[in-house]
């Protein structure tokens, strides 16, 4: 019923729709089906459930793809779930599919113990009667049924080296070494060198690192399949305040990096908007917002060959959610657009205008006011290229955070024509960006750092207190 057409991995798991989990697809079933899935299912298969329930509740890109790969590289933002996918895995060679000597790296040796050790040993991840010993002296983790776990560290060129592996999984591999690219590539080389018993695999879970031209050349490789992950595919299992905070990091450098899931190219590193995605993004209006705004990129001439103002009518739902309502954009200089940004707060009730003051600067907000006193105006400046703003705002497309509560051709059309090479300047498009950003993306509230941040003592105390409650 719910497995065809879906592609089956080596490992013969059968792999529900990209990023989702068959916990998602099962719940998406009228309830008649549903029941009718598990009156089928006998008292040996619901144990077996129970106890391989991480194949029911993991994400497609949390489990390993099809295809007869050497390296599954999996790009990941960081708390995006790589860590549980590649620890889910290393336990599943040693008890089902005959491994017998493999490797387990990370950073350092204390980032493993925290990281990586402590969910193995500790039954977050492993079930009770396959937890392997941890002997500490040897640097190794040995399976109840004799075979064995090498432990490397990234403190070390040399660590691993000698070894032979029939499998490999390394943790956040682009920050061994403190990001020192020749010696990423140096370590690289002499472990993959080490993995050659049987039938080798090595996993790779990592955030992109700009600067480290090794993991290029990992991802081109052709026996190496890559998966990505944004940290915004895993927000049902993170606190809200953290997936607040990414959000609003999402239009830094630093948060792109940390959070996007991404082999960039040097011919385009974004995948900009399709129209699968825009169909996705179809949605019914709701019956009220918190806050409705005009978003305004205003042209300051009415020539021939000017560009048009795009007005943007954006409703701010919650965290989760912002619609676009209406798109009012109008050609001419601002005897055509000032009437239409007031005719458009005045048809929605809007809360205030959001207009760019690259051009005009204050002259754009003086032409609003003097029309309408009323209205306030937060003007808004550009520092960065459109597509440098624009990329945070398609990441929160695909994640569901933006929706169209209608069909908007010119606006849409500008989105699915636009990349980096575009010359002329997409109007309603940049209205939009600078709406959404307002909304989603500006400091509304202050957010401290290590309130959110996993591998702080402050994160990790509140998650042993929603983990205490059963969150």
């Amino acid at each position: 019923m719910i497995t065809d057409g879906a592609d089956i991995n080596r490992y013969g798991m059968v792999l529900p729709p990209p990023k989702m989990s068959w916990a998602d697809v099962l719940a998406s079933l009228p309830k008649r089906e549903k029941d009718a899935f598990f009156a089928r299912l006998s008292e040996e298969e619901l144990a077996e459930w129970g106890r391989q329930g991480w194949l029911f509740i993991a994400r497609r890109e949390q489990l390993p793809p099809p295809g007869d790969w050497r390296v599954w590289f999996l790009v990941a933002g960081r708390g995006a779930g790589k860590t549980r996918g590649m620890l889910e895995m290393l336990w599943r060679w040693h008890q089902y599919y005959g491994k017998r000597n493999t490797a387990l790296g990370g950073r350092t040796y204390d980032d493993m113990l925290r990281t990586l050790i402590h969910p193995i040993i500790s039954g977050d991840v492993v079930p009770k009667d396959f937890r392997p010993q941890y002997v500490k002296s040897d640097n190794v983790l040995v399976w109840p049924n004799n075979t064995r776990t090498w432990l490397i560290s990234g403190d070390s060129k040399e660590s691993g080296r000698g070894g032979n592996y029939d499998g490999m999984v390394l943790d956040e591999f682009a920050a061994w070494h403190g990001g020192r690219s020749d010696d990423i590539a140096e370590t690289w080389h002499n472990l993959t060198a080490a993995v050659r018993i049987g039938q080798p695999e090595i996993i790779i879970g990592t955030t992109w690192r700009r600067g480290v031209p090794v993991l290029h050349e990992v991802a081109a490789d052709p026996a190496t399949c890559v998966t990505t992950m944004d940290t915004l595919d895993n927000r049902k299992n993170l606190p809200k305040s953290y997936v607040d905070y990414i959000r609003r990091s999402l239009h830094t450098d630093w948060g792109k990096q940390e959070f996007i899931g991404r082999v960039p190219t040097e011919d385009n590193v974004n995948e900009w908007w399709t129209p699968e995605l825009l169909e996705s993004c179809r949605a019914e209006p709701l019956n009220e917002y918190q806050r409705i705004i005009v978003a305004v990129d205003p042209s300051v001439t009415g020539t021939r060959k000017a560009d048009e103002t795009g007005i943007i009518i954006l409703g701010y739902a919650s965290e989760e959610r912002v619609d676009v309502l209406d798109d009012m954009s109008v050609g001419g200089g601002p005897d055509a657009w000032v009437p239409r940004v007031v005719d458009a707060h005045e048809k929605w009730g809007a809360d205030y205008v959001v207009a760019e003051a690259n051009q005009g600067g204050d002259l754009v907000e003086r032409a609003i006011t003097d029309k309408a006193p009323n209205i306030k105006v937060k003007l808004v400046k550009a520092s960065a290229s459109k597509s440098a703003r624009a990329e945070p705002i398609l990441r929160l497309y695909s994640h569901g955070f933006v929706k169209h509560a209608g069909k908007f051709e010119v606006l849409e059309a500008q989105m699915l024509g636009f990349s980096e090479s575009v010359k002329k300047s997409p109007d309603r498009l940049d209205a939009l960006v600078w709406g959404v950003t307002d909304l989603m993306l500006g400091p509304r509230r202050r957010i401290r750092v290590w309130d959110v941040m996993p591998g702080t003592r402050e994160f990790e105390k509140k998650m042993h207190t929603v983990r205490a409650l059963g969150g």
